[in-house]
């Protein structure tokens, strides 16, 4: 029989599975976290101050433990998504293609997004997950994951060119808040969002400017009556089919 892969030794099955040599123990790995985690403790310094939240990072690492949770819990439930294999296969695809531009001290929701001169705004990673999340929801209420994404990623590549963020982090959010949207009803909290993308951004107030351009000029983002009194920025983020 098969053994089953448990949620506490997933992010060790991707390490040996993607790389030859990678960060091992406590100590090599806050070596590395360490390096990148003022900008944690700036982008949302309440959550960086839980002392789990390292650890978690450091267990993980070099994955955000926040994106392998989403995809082996959440999206385990979406039918025409295989959990281990599909996973496996989906960052195999996804490394493939950062691997040529990607300078992110983790791996987190960029690695999805397609190389910055690619002709089609969906890389081969992010358009299997699009497919997989639009075939998993009956004919009758299937959203266009695929085209909505083709639409949206260039929305949120204008709103990112009215700051100074260098890591591709609004296009980044974007990716996200389509991953932390499934299944259908699912979504992203602001300061999940921020986590997810905040290893690369040195300056917090460019990275709001830019989230709150790409929320007014969405097209597939939910509208969201709450938001946050020190930023203006939505408190919930959900992408959705019109």
């Amino acid at each position: 029989m098969k053994k089953r892969t448990c949620k506490g030794d997933f992010a060790e099955l991707l390490r040996r599975r993607m790389f030859e040599a990678f960060p091992k123990g406590t100590v090599e790995c806050d070596k590395h976290v360490t390096a990148f985690w003022h900008r944690m403790q700036t982008v949302e310094p309440a959550r960086a101050k839980n002392p789990d939240s390292k650890k978690e990072m450091m267990d993980a690492y070099p994955f955000h433990p926040d994106l392998l949770n989403r995809l082996f819990g959440k999206w385990a439930e979406l039918r025409q998504f295989q959990r281990t294999r599909g996973i496996l296969q989906t960052f195999a695809m996804a490394l493939r293609e950062a691997e040529l531009w990607d300078e992110s001290p983790l791996i987190s929701v960029q690695v999805f997004l397609s190389r910055p001169e690619a002709s089609d705004p969906l890389s081969p990673a992010l358009q299997k997950l699009a497919n997989d999340a639009m075939n998993s929801v009956d004919e009758a209420g299937r959203p266009q994951w695929p085209n909505n994404l083709a639409t949206e990623i260039p929305r949120a590549l204008l709103a990112q060119k009215t700051t100074t963020v260098a890591g591709r982090e609004i296009e980044a959010a974007c990716a996200g808040a389509f991953i932390f949207s499934q299944p259908i009803g699912e979504q992203a909290e602001l300061g999940e969002l921020r986590w997810l993308i905040g290893a690369t951004c040195d300056i917090p107030a460019m990275l709001n400017t830019g989230l709150l351009e790409w929320s007014r000029t969405s097209w597939y983002l939910s509208e969201c009556e709450s938001t946050d009194p020190a930023s203006g920025l939505p408190l919930y983020w959900r992408l959705s089919s019109p």
